[in-house]
């Protein structure tokens, strides 16, 4: 491949990495604290929207890179109809799982403690707050792995082709698998009864 084919993907990369690097510094924290809950504890929710915001920052930068490349400089306003409801599942469900978290927390349903400050283990992204794995959590991010793998290869299959006329469209049937996945887990939420972890002695 061609220098100037890969351009788009280092103009993509590095967007992504200039808003972690203004993140840091603003804030200080590490890119893990983007999909942290408030105990510390990895948030299978956040992860997920975390991922896709990501990779549309990505897939936008990268192709928008290729329309500036051909002295076109108006921004892209043709964002395609699933990559829209992608992201804006993944907000909600990180905000209905909040809310649900704490309502539960503040009557008393659930009670969660927090871990001590690096502690916290990336595996519980797929596990319950007792630290047993969680099908509900395995389907949806395995889901949303595949839908971004092939939304990847969409995007550097555009970016190819030189198509900067709009961003490429998340594949249907993935849209509801997504969805199913989403609904599994925010069911298993809605519930449960008691999170506690188990004392370990």
């Amino acid at each position: 491949m061609q220098i100037q084919g890969l351009v788009p993907y280092g103009v993509g990369a590095s967007t992504v990495f200039l808003l972690w690097l203004l993140y840091k510094v603003a804030s200080g924290g590490k890119i893990a604290s983007l999909y942290e809950g408030n105990d510390g504890r990895p948030s299978t929710s956040k992860f997920q929207f975390f991922l896709w915001t990501t990779v549309v920052v990505f897939a936008y930068a990268a192709v928008y890179s290729l329309k500036v490349g051909a002295h076109h400089f108006d921004a892209m306003n043709d964002i395609p109809r699933n990559v829209l409801i992608a992201m804006g599942m993944s907000a909600v469900s990180a905000a209905a799982a909040k809310g649900i978290t704490v309502s539960y927390i503040s009557t008393g349903r659930i009670a969660k403690s927090a871990v001590p400050s690096g502690s916290s283990s990336f595996g519980a992204i797929f596990q319950d707050d007792a630290g047993f794995p969680d099908l509900s959590k395995v389907q949806m991010i395995a889901w949303t792995f595949i839908a971004i793998v092939t939304y990847l290869i969409a995007v550097g299959s555009r970016i190819h082709q030189r198509n900067y006329c709009s961003l490429p469209d998340i594949d249907s049937a993935l849209m509801v698998l997504m969805g199913l996945g989403h609904g599994a887990y925010l069911g298993k939420k809605l519930v449960t009864q008691d999170a506690t972890p188990p004392n370990p002695h």
